[in-house]
C-alpha cells in the first residue's frame, strides 16, 4: 500500500517514477495493469534479484527521478538485494 501511495503521489507531482515490484504475489504489478487505462503512471514492472541491477541500470538511463522498490513481506533474498543495490 506504501509503495502505491508514494508512487503516485509522486508522479502526480510530474516526477518520472518506476515502481519495481519484487514480491512474488506481484500485487503492486497487477495494480498497475488496472491503472494503465486510467493513468499509465507510474509505470510499474516485476523484477527479481537478479534482474534488480539491469532494472536499475534502465532506469537511470531512462531519466527516472525516483525507484521505488516493493518487496516481499517478512524475511526474504528479495529485501537485502533491493537495499544493498548501488544505483
Amino acid at each position: 500500500m506504501v509503495t502505491k501511495c508514494l508512487s503516485t503521489a509522486a508522479a502526480h507531482t510530474g516526477l518520472n517514477v518506476l515502481v519495481l515490484d519484487m514480491d512474488t504475489q506481484q500485487n503492486a504489478t497487477q495494480w498497475g495493469r488496472r491503472r494503465k487505462d486510467i493513468n499509465p503512471l507510474p509505470v510499474v514492472r516485476f523484477t527479481t534479484e537478479n534482474d534488480l541491477p539491469d532494472e536499475l541500470s534502465r532506469a537511470a538511463q531512462a531519466g527516472c527521478d525516483l525507484v521505488i522498490i516493493d518487496t516481499p513481506p517478512g524475511r526474504s533474498t528479495e529485501t537485502p538485494a533491493a537495499v544493498e543495490s548501488p544505483i
